[in-house]
């Protein structure tokens, strides 16, 4: 038995195989692997058979990768200077490039009293690393973002949320795609926090939803083992990887909390996860019609370059306060809104170009009925309406945004717990 990783993913392999147990050989093949001839294809794929045979006769031999080591002891000690601790933090792999709080003991413990929850409760294994991971040292990691406290509840909700078998953690942290943990806080509690739902509600200005999403970030990153370069392999990165939490605008939003219609009371909150990427800015100021402004949304979402073409997930419509009131006066709600979306935002194959076109109904799903041809075919956006999601959060103004996600992840959504 080999594992086999091409030579850019060769450190996550490492990770993983130690995560897992697995003393093996590890094969490593020329990088990229996509949109390069089959025969060179066919090529790798016999290197990959002749590593696996000289394995097998004890005359191959793998060269180690070196891979960020997190130190092994309970307590650190950091130098007091602000800057040679920047320094510090960064040489240790435990940040993000942005100035860090020291996570002294007296405030990792006023950040644990924040929920109340116990300190050793277990909670969860992050990937790829899957160490348990403990409230504590969720709590560790929200100071050094700069968490406010009562942010923390926030934190933990997300990341149990990010361990739901349906939102591929994994898939999320270690993709090429630019996507960030996107955390969306619905119900009364986000008010009572103080969380940002109106202007500027993607930042900046909040510290509260600043120090939630680093936070999430972070834990990810320092207790799972998530290091941009060795597992983060993000070809480009993004500004959402630093932070990306908002919360929905309640108060102005005519259909009531999003999070009922994900099965919860109208009285709970909730905090939602997403693989999402930046948000897409959608700006029309002229539509004085609920038809006029879902053309324009329809048009704005269907294009092609977001993974939704490739590989289907779910996406987020955030509607601004003044286009939610228009089409809600039109009668509109969100199944119909959702429902129009898919029938209406079909991407046209020859969009594509014929390589991508080719390449993406080579992985078209059995159960689907699969397009025509690439001249004629409308492709939709997600698999079906209800994997479109529609809340209300901005201010004043007719700027909506809508938010694709990594596509092989689905969003996943727990209750705040606030003790």
């Amino acid at each position: 038995m080999v594992s086999v990783a091409t030579e850019a993913f060769a450190p996550l392999a490492r990770i993983e195989m130690k995560a897992w147990g697995w003393e093996v050989p590890l094969a490593r093949i020329q990088h990229p692997l996509g949109g390069i001839p089959l025969d060179q294809v066919a090529s790798r794929a016999d290197a990959v058979v002749e590593f696996f045979l000289a394995q097998t006769t004890g005359e191959g031999a793998t060269a180690a990768v070196e891979v960020p080591q997190i130190p092994q002891d309970p307590m650190l000690r950091a130098p007091a200077d602000v800057v040679a601790f920047l320094d510090f933090v960064a040489a240790r792999g435990l940040g993000d490039g942005l100035p860090v709080v020291p996570p002294t003991p007296a405030r990792v413990e006023a950040m644990l009293r924040s929920c109340g929850a116990d300190p050793e409760q277990v909670v969860g294994r992050f990937p790829p690393r899957r160490l348990l991971a403990t409230v504590r040292d969720v709590a560790v990691n929200a100071v050094l973002a700069g968490c406010p406290e009562p942010g923390f509840p926030v934190v933990l909700a997300a990341l149990r949320a990010a361990l739901a078998e349906e939102f591929n953690l994994l898939g999320v942290l270690a993709t090429t795609h630019p996507c960030g943990i996107t955390v969306i806080v619905s119900g009364p509690a986000a008010r009572s926090l103080g969380l940002n739902s109106g202007l500027s509600l993607y930042g900046p200005g909040s510290r509260l939803n600043a120090g939630i999403g680093r936070a999430v970030r972070l834990a990810l990153q320092n207790l799972g083992g998530a290091w941009p370069g060795s597992v983060d392999k993000s070809t480009q990165g993004s500004p959402a990887k630093y932070t990306y939490c908002f919360a929905e605008n309640l108060e102005a939003s005519p259909w009531g909390p999003y999070h009922v219609e994900r099965g919860f009371d109208a009285s709970a909150t909730t905090v939602t996860v997403a693989s999402g990427e930046g948000p897409h800015n959608v700006h029309d100021p002229a539509s004085r019609t609920a038809e006029s402004l879902l053309r324009y949304l329809c048009t704005s979402m269907a294009h092609s370059g977001h993974n939704g073409i490739y590989h289907k997930g779910d996406l987020f419509l955030v509607l601004c306060p003044e286009h939610a009131e228009l089409l809600a006066s039109a009668g509109y709600d969100r199944r119909r809104i959702r429902e129009h979306i898919f029938e209406t935002a079909r991407v046209p194959g020859k969009n594509l170009g014929r390589d991508c076109y080719e390449h993406f109904t080579g992985r078209w799903p059995e159960d689907e009925p699969r397009p025509a041809d690439m001249e004629t075919s409308l492709l939709a956006l997600t698999r079906g309406p209800d994997q479109i999601h529609v809340l209300v959060a901005g201010g004043a103004g007719k700027h909506s945004s809508w938010i694709p996600t990594f596509g092989l992840s689905y969003s996943a959504t727990v209750p705040l717990e606030r003790r």
